[in-house]
C-alpha cells in the first residue's frame, strides 16, 4: 500500500481492475476505507527508530509471527554491545533439524540502522531452498558468527547439517567448524570463477582474455578444476600447467597461477608438499555436488535477497520494517511449506540452467574414460566469468 496516498485513493487503485464477479464478493466500500485506515493507525503505532542497541526495546507486535506464535527467539541483551537477534519458529526449526543441507548468506543494503547485516540460513527441502531462519548481526567477524551459531544450535540441539554452503568467507568458515565440527563447509561456485576473474582484471591478462577466445578458454580450465574429483585435483592441476598452452605461456601466466596456489591449492614447500591454501579444497570443489545432483551455487538464497528488498522498498529501512518483513516472508514461507506437503510442485529451473546442469552431469559422469585435458576443456565450455 502507498502511505502516501489519500485513504480513498487507494481503494479506488484498488477496485480499478477488478471484474464484476469480484466486485460482489467485495466489502463495501466504507468497510475498505476503514481497513486501510486500520492498517495506517497500526503503521503509525510502530515506535520510532532506536538511537542504539541499548535503547532498543521491542513491542510484543513484532516478538510473534502473523499467527502469534513466538518469533523472536533469541535476544543477546541490551547490556550486548554487540547485540543480536534471531527470528524462527519452533516447527522451522525442527524443519531445518530434518535438512542435511544449508545454505546461509548475509545481505547489507537491506539492514535496519544499528545492524551491519540481515543473515539468513536456508534448509534444502522439498527440491527448493527455504528460508527458515532470519538474523539481525552487528558486524561479520567471527566472534559474530560462533555466537549466531552457538544460539542456534542451543534453540535446537538436533540441529546438526551434513553440508552448509557459504560465500567463500573465512569468519564464517571457522565459526561453522567450531559449533557443527562435523559439518562440511562448501562455498558458493559463483564466487570461485569470479575471483580468478577478479585477479585477472588486475593484471596485464584481461585484454587478452577480452579478445582471445581460446586463450579465455584455457584460462577457465583453472575454474574446471572444480569439477574434478578431490583426490584427483592436484595431479589434473600439474597436468594443466604442464600443457603445451601453459608451457609456452608461463612467464605471463606466472602471477596467476601463483595466486591460484596461494588461494586454492596450496604452494609447495621445499619438501614437495602443499602448504595451507586460503580456502580448502573441500570448499571449492563441486563434483560431490554434481554426482548428487546438489545446488553449486547459493543462487535460492539470492533470489530470496530480491524478495527481501522487493518487501521493504529501502535500503537501511526502520529495524520494524523490517521485521515486519521477517513476519511476512515466515507467513509465506509456511503456506509454501503446506503446499509442497499437499503434493504442490515447485517452480522448476529455467530451461537454459537445465541444459548447463545436464551438459556438466554428462561430462563428470565420464571423467574415468576421459583424458584430464579434454574433461577440463569439456567443463570449461560450459563455464563463463562474469565479464
Amino acid at each position: 500500500m502507498d502511505v502516501g496516498s489519500s485513504t480513498h485513493a487507494v481503494v479506488a487503485k484498488v477496485c480499478q481492475d477488478i471484474t464484476p464477479g469480484v466486485s460482489s464478493v467485495l466489502p463495501s466500500i466504507s468497510s475498505l476505507k476503514r481497513n486501510v485506515r486500520r492498517y495506517r493507525v497500526c503503521l503509525e503505532t510502530s515506535p520510532s527508530n532506536p538511537s542504539s542497541l541499548e535503547n532498543l526495546i521491542i513491542p510484543e507486535k513484532f516478538l510473534l509471527t502473523v499467527d502469534k506464535k513466538p518469533f523472536m527467539l533469541y535476544d543477546s541483551g541490551k547490556e550486548d554491545s554487540q547485540r543480536l537477534l534471531i527470528f524462527s519458529t519452533k516447527i522451522n526449526l525442527e524443519l531445518l533439524a530434518t535438512c542435511d543441507h544449508w545454505y546461509a548468506d548475509g545481505t547489507f543494503s537491506s539492514s535496519p540502522q544499528l545492524f551491519s547485516q540481515i543473515y539468513t540460513v536456508h534448509g534444502a527441502k522439498f527440491s527448493t531452498c527455504i528460508p527458515l531462519v532470519y538474523a539481525l548481526l552487528p558486524d561479520k567477524t567471527q566472534t559474530t558468527y560462533t555466537k549466531f551459531l552457538t544460539a542456534l544450535k542451543a534453540l535446537n540441539s538436533s540441529l546438526k547439517p551434513s553440508t552448509l554452503m557459504i560465500d567463500f568467507e573465512q569468519a564464517v568458515q571457522k565459526s561453522v567448524n567450531e559449533v557443527f565440527p562435523e559439518c562440511l563447509v562448501r562455498g558458493c561456485f559463483f564466487y570461485f570463477p569470479q575471483s580468478i576473474w577478479r585477479h585477472i582484471q588486475s593484471s596485464s591478462l584481461q585484454q587478452r582474455f577480452m579478445n582471445d577466445a581460446e586463450f579465455a578458454l584455457e584460462i577457465r580450465q583453472l575454474a574446471a578444476l572444480a569439477f574434478i574429483p578431490k583426490e584427483a585435483v592436484e595431479k589434473s592441476f600439474k597436468t594443466l600447467i604442464e600443457s603445451e598452452f601453459y608451457e609456452n605461456n608461463e612467464p605471463e601466466l606466472a602471477p596467476l597461477l601463483n595466486y591460484f596456489e596461494d588461494t586454492w591449492l596450496g604452494r609447495l614447500n621445499r619438501r614437495g608438499r602443499r602448504r595451507s591454501p586460503l580456502f580448502p579444497l573441500s570448499m571449492w570443489n563441486c563434483f560431490t555436488n554434481v554426482t548428487a545432483d546438489l545446488p553449486r551455487s547459493n543462487n535460492g538464497v539470492e533470489g530470496w535477497h530480491n524478495t527481501l528488498y522487493s518487501l521493504l522498498h529501502a535500503a537501511h529501512p526502520s529495524i520494524w520494517k523490517v521485521i515486519n518483513a521477517f513476519q511476512k516472508d515466515e507467513n509465506l514461507t509456511r503456506v509454501k511449506i503446506e503446499g509442497f506437503i499437499q503434493g504442490k510442485e515447485n517452480v522448476s529451473q529455467k530451461k537454459r540452467y537445465k541444459l548447463l546442469n545436464a551438459r556438466i552431469e554428462t561430462i563428470c559422469s565420464k571423467f574415468q574414460e576421459t583424458p584430464t585435458l579434454d574433461y577440463l576443456r569439456g567443463i570449461a565450455h560450459n563455464l563463463q566469468f562474469n565479464v
